[in-house]
């Protein structure tokens, strides 16, 4: 079973008030969703992790020759992305790889999902996924990372 990968998009939210008052709220996502901009906010922060890679198995459960590990997943932040009140954005929180087998044909791990915060007249914030580690090949090779 392949480790838990934490994964989340975190929000800043800076609030504007007609008083001139300023404050800061922080919003964390773990899965994805949509999040509603509240009135009087104009402008938030955002940062996005992408999901690791799994790791490599290796092509037997005997083999001395391992799979290398997953790569870690993009960090991406954003100080100030314009927003209007009351419009809805899209989060996507990318998934962890899964860990390769012990077999030929599934030594392999897979890609990390990518993290991302989009919608309507805003350019999409994207964190991309770490690599799979490849699994080793018998008595030829060890696994690289990825």
């Amino acid at each position: 079973m392949p480790a838990l990968i934490c994964r989340r998009i975190l929000i800043g939210i800076l609030l504007f008030n007609t008083n001139s008052v300023f404050s800061q709220t922080i919003a964390t996502f773990n899965a994805s969703g949509t999040w509603t901009c509240p009135t009087s906010v104009n402008t938030i922060q955002v940062e996005c992790w992408g999901a690791g890679g799994g790791g490599g198995g290796s092509t037997s459960s005997s083999s001395k020759y391992v799979g290398g590990g997953g790569a870690g997943g993009a960090y991406v932040k954003n100080l100030s992305v314009p927003v209007t009140p009351g419009t809805t954005y899209t989060l996507v929180v990318g998934t962890g790889g899964n860990g390769g087998g012990t077999s030929s044909s599934t030594c392999n791990g897979s890609n990390g999902g990518n993290t991302s915060f989009s919608g309507t007249g805003i350019t999409t914030i994207t964190a991309t996924g770490g690599s799979a580690g490849l699994g080793g090949q018998s008595s030829l090779t060890a696994g690289t990372g990825g």
